[in-house]
């Protein structure tokens, strides 16, 4: 038997908005010996391990710790990544602790540095960048610790496996999809388009970017009105009841996560807005969003990323080089469209890069209520 790590999903932000959370012994110490090889420049969106692989990590993995950094723990997307590699790594043996850096680039400096103390065999650093961190991850890959970063590709330059989307395929996928609906629905009508962003973060603002000139592309009568604040539920609530002030006949909303768009449509809803009056579309089709799409509400589509089999995939990247694979320096997260039951890649959907399997996004049915949902940051 083969066990294969295949990450079949719509995107994000992505997308990334930290104590250590559980416990494994301090003691433990980086692995050295017969260990596999990067090969840096190499590209993948698969992992495997072989049966022979996975009688080694029997014996390997037990006294290993995986330290993860997460950018936060307070959203259902970042929940879901963070868990999923502290579940793979414990399942396979290894000791696992997840550091919530709560949005702060010291702080998750300060995790990676714990980690690096600690004597962490692996550490995978899931959020909000890499341009500040680069000398502490290089100092843990030159230590022997296997590093590895979710979103983002900048850690690789230090040694480190990046496992990501490419910002331009959420973007493209993003803004592209939300183009044909407005090119199908309103035809040559003028309409009014809104952001939400986060201009914190620089690969976020790219993100943006490149939403809105993937949208143009399709619907060039889109007037893109000033961009506001997102990332989170709440600041998408707060900076669209300020927008629609300004700007009452707001037809559409994008963004570089769900997250801020759902606060955005919580503010939309209080408006007395339908959708007949505005459609939304967001990145990482967090479970609330694709309930709000599921029930044909202004929510019209979303980019799925399959947070849970992103994590898994960056700790089996660890796992197989552990157990003396070679694995790629780049890992690539393929994305699709959802907008509704039956689309993505086995179904009607809008696709918007080739995928392997269904998305986690469809299975969840249940969400919170519109307003509710925890602050959300994005993959990037």
């Amino acid at each position: 038997m083969r066990l294969r790590s295949v990450v079949a999903v719509g995107a994000a932000f992505a997308s990334s908005l930290v104590g250590i959370a559980s416990g494994a012994d301090a003691g433990s110490a980086p692995v050295s010996g017969d260990t596999g090889t990067i090969a840096a420049d190499e590209r993948a969106d698969a992992i495997e391990l072989s049966d022979d692989q996975l009688a080694a990590l029997a014996d390997l993995a037990p006294g290993q710790l995986v330290g993860i950094v997460a950018a936060t723990m307070a959203t259902d997307y970042h929940k879901s990544l963070n868990e999923s590699i502290q579940a793979r790594a414990e399942e396979l043996g290894f000791d696992a602790e997840i550091f919530d850096s709560r949005e702060d680039p010291s702080q998750q400096l300060q995790g990676i540095e714990g980690f690096v103390s600690k004597g962490a065999a692996a550490i995978i650093v899931t959020g909000l960048g890499g341009e500040s961190i680069g000398p502490a991850a290089q100092e843990a890959a030159d230590a022997g610790i296997f590093v590895v970063q979710v979103a983002g590709r900048d850690l690789n330059e230090v040694g480190a496996v990046t496992v990501s989307v490419e910002e331009e395929d959420i973007a493209t996928a993003a803004g592209t999809a939300a183009g044909l609906y407005a090119a199908e629905v309103y035809g040559d009508e003028e309409i009014d388009m809104v952001i939400t962003d986060y201009p914190s973060i620089e690969s976020l603002v790219a993100r943006a970017d490149m939403i809105e000139a993937s949208f143009l592309a399709e619907y060039p009568n889109g007037n893109f009105l000033a961009r506001i604040l997102g990332g989170t539920a709440e600041n998408g609530v707060t900076s669209m009841e300020t927008a629609l002030q300004a700007n009452p006949d707001i037809t559409g909303v994008l963004g570089i996560n769900d997250a801020g768009n759902l606060g955005a449509y919580q503010a939309l809803v209080n408006a007395g807005k339908t959708a007949d009056d505005v459609f939304i579309f967001g990145i990482d089709c967090e479970p609330q969003a694709v309930e709000l799409i599921d029930e044909g509400t202004m929510y019209k589509g979303c980019v799925n990323t399959n947070p849970v089999g992103t994590g898994q995939l960056a700790l089996d990247a660890f796992a197989s080089w552990l157990s003396g694979g070679t694995v790629p320096g780049i890992i690539e997260v393929p994305v699709f469209v959802y907008t509704g039951p039956g689309s993505g890649p086995d179904g009607a959907g809008t696709e918007a890069a080739s995928a392997t399997e269904a998305s986690a996004g469809t299975e969840a049915s249940a969400g919170t209520e519109a307003g509710t949902a925890a602050p959300e940051g994005t993959e990037g």
